[in-house]
């Protein structure tokens, strides 16, 4: 899904800006989950600016179902 949106929408180059590429990483994933992974992101210390953050919370997307930082593969 993350692949298909990018390919779709080709984001403007942002080399050189990790912040930004970092922000739309995170943008690409939330989207594509149809869930605001703020809470996952920031628990992971996810190098992404508070504009960035704001930028996920305009997408109005819900909040996972469950904390994604307790999930494990046992």
């Amino acid at each position: 899904r993350v692949h298909r949106l990018v390919r779709e929408e080709a984001p403007p180059s942002s080399s050189g800006d990790s912040a930004r590429r970092f922000t739309l990483m995170a943008l690409y994933f939330s989207r594509a989950a149809g869930r605001d992974l703020t809470g996952f992101l920031r628990a992971w210390a996810f190098p992404i600016p508070d504009s960035g953050y704001a930028e996920l919370a305009a997408l109005g997307l819900p909040a996972p179902d469950a904390d994604l930082t307790r999930l494990s593969e046992r």
